[in-house]
């Protein structure tokens, strides 16, 4: 009994680790098939956001929801089959005439807003509760599907409240949303520096659709190269020194929470430096600092800046503690250019009350 069970515990095991294989190769497979480009397939290494469907979806998608202000209906937000985005949606969507025609009661602050898409004409309408006034009374009474189809022949015959539909990267949207420019950066280095928007070729493959529309992110070129650097505004987070030999981007990780990063120029090289305290002074400095509390094991650590320069705090406290660097070189803290090596991504220096 004993040698059975532990059979079947290596074979589980065993089916893990294929399972767990599979999935990478599926991923890879994903990635190359992408038409997000380079910046698509290096997000989608760690990030759920760059998630694809294999084939289009064939039933419509909840893509977020949340409720109308502080105890609020709740609301919802869809991505019909058809590719048409339905917002603010209270009561589900009510399907007529073989799904033809669509209807959905949006959740206003003001009168409520109905939406009937017309799928075979690919248009949409919204009307107000008094335009409507005829098919409300049937839908409250169930009536015959025949009924409230020749009601809502009628409301599309008049042509009146139509809202305009744009398509935008494979969905329909009620606004319009235009690709922005690459935006030229200061050069670095004699470099020349952009950054591009990042958004996929058609949002209606991707899992979370909503989440490139409503947050912009840029990556970063050099001489036309994309660079494995993300940000939200190119040009509030682009930092260069006064002679154009250093710089610092503060970037965002290419996590579904997209933290905060920074990533250092120096001396010819890119340096990461994850979630530092940081603040920065665009000239020929770069304040750049992680601190940890030195109760921590009896040490902490911080980051040293990239040229010199450090938070108050850090000062204040490295004048009281005898700094040793990682590589056993003791030194004690002073505003000084220390080199960084290429298999440093950045000077991590310990703390340690004992050296006092």
């Amino acid at each position: 009994m004993t040698k059975l069970i532990f059979c079947l515990l290596i074979l589980f095991v065993a089916f893990l680790l294929w399972r767990n294989r599979m999935r990478k190769k599926r991923g890879g497979a994903v990635a190359s098939r992408s038409s997000g480009g380079a910046a698509s397939r290096v997000f989608r290494k760690t990030s759920s956001w760059f998630e694809r469907h294999s084939t289009p979806p064939a039933s419509d998608r909840l893509v977020e929801w949340g409720e109308l202000g502080m105890g609020g209906p709740n609301i919802e937000y869809y991505l019909l089959k058809e590719r048409v985005y339905f917002g603010g949606v209270c009561d589900g969507i009510m399907d007529f005439d073989g799904g033809n025609l669509r209807l959905a009661r949006e959740a206003c602050r003001g009168p409520d807003l109905y939406h009937l898409y017309d799928k075979q004409a690919n248009r949409l309408f919204q009307f107000p509760p008094e335009a409507m006034k005829g098919v409300i009374p049937l839908l409250k009474a169930h009536a015959d599907e025949r009924a409230i189809v020749a009601e809502l022949r009628k409301l599309l015959e008049s042509g009146a409240h139509e809202v305009a539909l744009y398509e935008y990267h494979g969905v329909y949207l009620t606004q319009r949303h235009v690709d922005e420019p690459e935006v030229i950066l200061p050069s670095l280095s004699n470099n020349e520096m952009s950054a591009k928007r990042v958004m996929p070729d058609d949002l209606f493959m991707m899992k979370e659709p909503l989440f490139f529309i409503r947050n912009k992110f840029y990556q970063l070129c050099m001489n036309g190269r994309p660079l494995d650097i993300f940000m939200r505004a190119p040009e509030r987070g682009y930092f260069i020194s006064a002679d154009a030999e250093e710089c610092c981007v503060e970037g965002v990780s290419p996590d579904e929470n997209a933290n905060k990063i920074f990533h250092l120029y120096f001396r010819g090289r890119w340096f990461v430096i994850d979630q530092p305290f940081a603040t920065f002074d665009v000239g020929d400095r770069f304040y750049c600092a992680s601190l940890e509390s030195p109760q921590s094991l009896g040490q902490g650590k911080f980051r040293f800046s990239v040229k010199h320069g450090l938070y108050p705090e850090v000062e204040a406290l490295l004048q009281t503690h005898r700094a040793v660097l990682r590589h056993g070189i003791k030194t004690s803290w002073r505003r000084e250019e220390i080199p960084l090596t290429a298999e440093e991504s950045s000077l991590l220096i310990d703390l340690n009350e004992a050296m006092l």
